[in-house]
């Protein structure tokens, strides 16, 4: 009974592993995308969104 009850322990701890290494992945690749486009815009600011009236700046990334 304590071997199975270990066993079910074992297998959620490989499917938690499982699930975090695919979310790694997962935002490795976003990361790595960001990076990719950064290197291509060679550092120029890109707004997402126009200047709204009353406000000074616009969102930007680099």
């Amino acid at each position: 009974m304590v071997l199975k009850i270990r066993e079910k322990e074992r297998e959620q701890m490989y499917d938690e592993m499982y699930v975090m290494e695919a979310l790694m992945k997962a935002k490795q690749k976003e990361m790595d995308l960001i990076t990719q486009h950064h290197k291509r815009s060679n550092n120029k600011l890109i707004c997402r969104l126009p200047v709204i009236k009353n406000l000074d700046a616009c969102q930007c990334q680099e």
